[in-house]
């Protein structure tokens, strides 16, 4: 089934060469189609094709599979259960398990940054489910496992922080301070996927900040930090306890993200990449996974 449409990709292939000598058009930007239930479609960037579709399989579960650089991705995201989604990722050709490299970030950022800025959140279902998978896969380090079930946690899903991300220029009269809340990471290493490595405590001075959320306060979208004299444009590596803003802090996605979620889990993977990590570090593997029943799940703030 994962490979049923390749003989017909294969023909139109050589039909257009039938037709044309030329060299084929490239595929530029984003083309997507959405009706009866799914959204499919192509994304080039910088000579690169992706192949996506995302359709709804049963009421409220979809499945949503990208193909690029000879590996397929496959999400089945589950609205109506406690378990929030299945995610796999294999060789295209062979089927066997593979990891995510930095080109391939790149190219879901790309495919992430268009899907967010051509679709809105009161889009059909497929569409969200679609951006919210590839904003996912966009952020996945290669110490995290592809093949992966993803669940609520235990006790409670994910932890909403939509009134701490209410103070900005849209809703008036805002100040720095207005809202803000701690973000912390356990600057957690080891091998691949987890195995082994070492942690510190959650809520150190060193690991933690008070942050402000929202989508505000950007310095060429880096993150204001308080020197303790003035605010300065840059990330802090590992400082005790500062007063951080930046726009985005604490909103679920790659980037930006295409949807308006602010949680607890998500508050705290900003805080670890922007604190002395990168977005794929395997310091914020743990930080990383917990964040991907947020995405899917929580609910939009505005």
């Amino acid at each position: 089934m994962r490979h049923s449409h390749y003989w017909l990709f294969a023909a139109a292939l050589v039909l257009a060469a039938c037709q044309n000598t030329t060299n084929p058009t490239e595929t530029k930007g984003l083309n997507m189609n959405v009706q009866d239930g799914q959204a499919t479609g192509t994304f080039g960037f910088n000579g690169k094709t992706v192949r996506f579709s995302s359709i709804e399989v049963q009421p409220m579960v979809f499945e949503v599979n990208i193909e690029l650089n000879g590996m397929t991705l496959d999400a089945v995201i589950d609205r109506t259960s406690g378990v929030v989604a299945s995610l796999d990722g294999f060789a295209s050709d062979t089927g066997e398990d593979t990891q995510m490299t930095s080109e391939d970030r790149t190219l879901l950022s790309a495919l992430s940054k268009a899907i967010n800025d051509q679709t809105a959140e009161n889009d059909p279902d497929p569409v969200v489910m679609l951006r919210r998978a590839v904003g996912v896969w966009a952020q996945h380090p290669s110490t995290v496992a592809l093949d992966r079930t993803v669940m609520g946690e235990e006790g409670r899903g994910y932890t909403s922080l939509c009134s701490y991300a209410y103070c900005g220029s849209w809703s008036g009269g805002c100040t720095y301070w207005n809202f803000y809340t701690y973000a912390t990471h356990d600057c957690c290493y080891g091998g691949l996927w987890g195995v082994g490595g070492h942690c510190t405590d959650r809520y150190d001075s060193d690991t933690s900040q008070i942050v402000q959320l929202g989508d505000h306060y950007s310095c060429g979208g880096d993150t204001w930090v308080w020197t303790g004299s003035s605010w300065a444009c840059g990330e802090p590596d590992h400082w005790t306890y500062p007063y951080e803003v930046g726009n985005c802090f604490g909103r679920c996605g790659d980037e930006c993200g295409g949807d308006h979620q602010y949680t607890k889990d998500c508050t705290d993977h900003d805080g670890c990449v922007r604190n002395g990590h990168e977005t794929a570090s395997a310091w914020c593997d743990d930080e990383f996974t917990s964040t991907t029943d947020d995405y899917f799940s929580a609910p939009n703030c505005y």
